[in-house]
């Protein structure tokens, strides 16, 4: 259905025309929208579902680059860590040694000329090799507490992400509120103007709030617009499906638990526990290599060959089929420094992860604190600005009542209501700092996990969780990626 337009007219009434018709054409448009609103929607579509805080992290998990990439980092170092510990496992090769010898024959390559030969070797005692793979293994801790550190700030920068959004919307609802009463005080400004009751420079005052009212609504406007649309981006939620966030975003926050902020702080920061444990290998690395001496090499070996007949000419109780089985035992006397530049390695890793312990803790600790005096700060600011809320609001009744009865201005009902609606933003304000300041400490302490368990699951692919064209994201929680092991 097309809009009803107004035709110009030629003569002078065409303007007076077009002031009278204004107002009926907006109340047309008015009735006229939720009609096309209810034609596009069919009856059968599903209802909207709010888009909770929970459900985007666990949406923005999924598909955040850095973190699939410190993922892809980690598999590497998991592999790295198997590559090495490869090196004590057991190995078969299958050979032939084709040759020619005049006289006695020897071993050629490495090998004694034959038609097809097996070999199995396994390393029995190394000590080298088995510090060398433990290393490996601590060196990969770090990785693993990177991933986990982008995991938490990826959460923790949704979450603040998902407050703005929220605030933002709710407080272009009440900058609105508040444009409405100044534009109700500007029209009695002009009223009261054009019966001389007032002067000029009082009505530009009365103006000019109202533009600065209208800038602020807008600015609102603008920054929820650019907030949504980065939250799209992150979580993957469709372009042309309605962003609605839940009405309260504290709700989906996790409580913190028992145990005391630092001490859960402790236990849970990736950096503290990836330190302590590579501690721990390094120190049994250092046990194995035994000091700077050279330890004792022992390995099993067993050989089959398939040998040429000619052998039966040096050998008078010759056999194609020769079997051998034997243990080495070395004693490396010359290394070429390689033992005593890996112990020095070895002292400095743990020398500066100690320090790096030392420095994390002293950190974490100053974060947790500032972490709680935020919190307590934010809930004290909350409760005044509840406050300030309840008063505005018994300040426009008590306004009301009085105007009914003659005993004020009916502008101070603008007035009072104008309040109200700031009010209201600072009341938006501060629970939205509450929320802020409550993911950092959930943050620090390890329990903003997006409908994970925090360090036992990683997000999969950012295909897993992309929601179907045309609609929002499927209810339920979907399959994430199991952290290597």
């Amino acid at each position: 259905m097309s809009e009803p337009r107004i035709q110009p007219s030629s003569n002078g009434g065409g303007a007076a025309a077009r002031r009278m018709l204004t107002p009926l054409l907006a109340l047309t448009c008015a009735v006229l929208q939720p009609a096309r609103a209810g034609a596009q929607l069919s009856p059968s579509s599903p209802p909207i579902q709010a888009l909770t805080l929970d459900r985007a992290i666990e949406l923005a998990l999924g598909r955040a680059p850095e973190l699939a990439a410190a993922l892809a980092q980690l598999a590497g170092a998991e592999a790295s860590i198997r590559l090495a510990e490869d090196e004590l496992h057991p190995e078969a090769f299958a050979s032939t040694t084709p040759g020619y010898a005049r006289g006695l024959p020897v071993a050629v390559a490495g090998q004694v000329p034959a038609l097809a030969g097996v070999e199995i070797r396994q390393s029995l005692y190394d000590p080298v090799r088995r510090s060398a793979a433990i290393e490996t293994r601590a060196g990969a801790l770090a990785t693993r507490a990177s991933a986990e550190k982008i995991r938490l700030q990826t959460a923790r920068a949704v979450a603040e992400l998902y407050g703005r959004c929220w605030s933002n919307d709710m407080q272009a609802g009440a900058a609105g509120h508040r444009e409405m009463a100044l534009g109700r005080a500007v029209a009695r400004a002009a009223a009261l103007r054009g019966e001389g009751r007032i002067t000029e420079l009082e009505l530009e005052q009365a103006r000019l709030r109202e533009a600065r009212g209208k800038l602020h609504r807008l600015e609102l406007e603008s920054a929820r617009e650019l907030d949504c649309w980065e939250l799209r981006q992150r979580t993957g939620w469709p372009a042309e499906a309605p962003l609605q966030l839940a009405p309260d975003p504290l709700a989906g926050l996790p409580e913190p638990g028992a145990a005391g902020d630092l001490e859960s702080a402790r236990g849970s920061d990736p950096d503290l526990r990836s330190d302590t444990q590579a501690v721990e290998l390094l120190e049994r690395a250092a046990r194995l290599r035994g000091g700077r001496t050279s330890p004792l090499v022992i390995q099993a070996q067993a050989q089959y060959s398939r040998l040429w007949r000619y052998y039966d000419k040096f050998y008078r109780r010759f056999k194609d089929d020769d079997w051998s089985v034997a243990i080495s035992v070395a004693l490396p006397l010359w290394t070429g420094g390689r033992l005593r530049d890996g112990v020095a390695r070895t002292e400095a890793d743990l020398a500066r992860l100690g320090e790096q312990r030392v420095a994390r803790e002293a950190e974490l600790t100053a974060q947790v604190r500032r972490a709680q005096a935020a919190v307590a700060q934010a809930q004290a600011a909350a409760s005044l600005a509840r406050q300030a809320g309840a008063l505005a609001e018994e300040e426009l009744r008590v306004a009301r009542a009085q105007v009914a009865e003659g005993r004020i201005d009916p502008a101070e009902i603008d007035a009072r209501e104008a309040s109200l609606a700031e009010a209201e933003e600072e009341t938006v304000r501060a629970t939205a700092g509450v929320l802020a300041s409550r993911v950092q400490l959930l943050a620090l302490r390890g329990e903003l996990h997006g409908g994970q368990s925090a360090g036992t699951t990683a997000p999969a692919a950012s295909a897993g969780f992309a929601a179907p064209e045309g609609r929002g994201p499927e209810p339920g929680p979907q399959p994430a990626a199991r952290w290597p092991s």
